[in-house]
């Protein structure tokens, strides 16, 4: 497979001796509040899959204010430390201004980071996902 990418943006091209579909790619932000530092938010780093037609939508108004947009809805690409079975989660991507990453929602509602979305977590327990990921 071949890969076309940017920092936030990748299209995988499949082979030509086993032909299948172009996946399509684009990095967010999947923001938690600090429940114990209201205003503020521990942030992961992730991959969405999406659909061509979002993923076209979303490249053309990379550059300009998407927020009006509905979210574009997909897949996280990703595991997320800490957390088990994160690829494939269903998730809403939601762009943002031509200055901002798009901001994920986790979508499924049993999903502990769904839960953490709306509940938050604590500052010491942002700090503890930030040395766990460090000691890896």
């Amino acid at each position: 497979a071949r890969c076309k990418e940017s920092e936030d943006a990748c299209v995988i091209v499949p082979p030509r001796w086993k032909p299948g579909p172009r996946r399509f790619y684009l990095r967010g932000i999947l923001y938690a509040p600090l429940s114990d530092r209201p205003g503020e938010s521990f942030a992961w780093g992730v991959w969405v899959r999406v659909r061509k037609a979002d993923f076209q939508r979303a490249i053309e108004l990379w550059n300009e204010d998407g927020r009006e947009e509905p979210p574009l809805v997909g897949r996280l690409a990703n595991e997320v430390e800490g957390f088990a079975r994160t690829r494939g989660c269903a998730a809403r991507l939601r762009l943002g201004d031509q200055d901002s990453r798009p901001s994920v929602e986790i979508a499924d509602r049993v999903h502990p980071l769904w839960q953490i979305q709306r509940d938050g977590l604590t500052a010491h327990a942002a700090f503890e996902y930030v040395q766990q990921y460090l000691r890896h």
